[in-house]
């Protein structure tokens, strides 16, 4: 199905109640930008270069509150980020002063979700 970015229903069903709203703006962002196109082989994208830049403008957050929430998504394990040659960058150390960051929704969480 075309201009649909499919989103497991475990976000909404689970993570939605326990997310910071930035870091929910952000997992959408990387939804959208990774399984929301259309690759050449019409299949879902599995990962995206998004920069910084990109998240400003697709999110209105600044830098640093785009930062933070990264770093959180990471360490929740919802999100996976890699160089270009597919390194996992887990931290901002890592992350600082790469030229192409790439993410990808990953979703297998280390978020504890209240009972309810």
């Amino acid at each position: 199905m075309r201009n649909v970015t499919p989103i497991p229903n475990t976000l909404f069903d689970k993570y939605l109640a326990v997310l910071k709203p930035t870091e929910t703006v952000v997992l959408l962002t990387i939804f959208r930008q990774t399984v929301g196109w259309i690759d050449g082989n019409g299949g879902r994208k599995k990962r995206d270069w998004i920069t910084g830049y990109q998240f400003q403008l697709k999110t209105n957050l600044s830098d640093k509150t785009i930062s933070s929430a990264i770093d959180s998504l990471v360490k929740k394990r919802l999100i996976k980020v890699t160089d270009f040659n597919g390194n996992v960058l887990e931290t901002p150390e890592q992350r600082r002063g790469k030229l192409r960051i790439f993410y990808a929704p990953y979703f297998k969480p280390s978020v504890k979700i209240p009972s309810l």
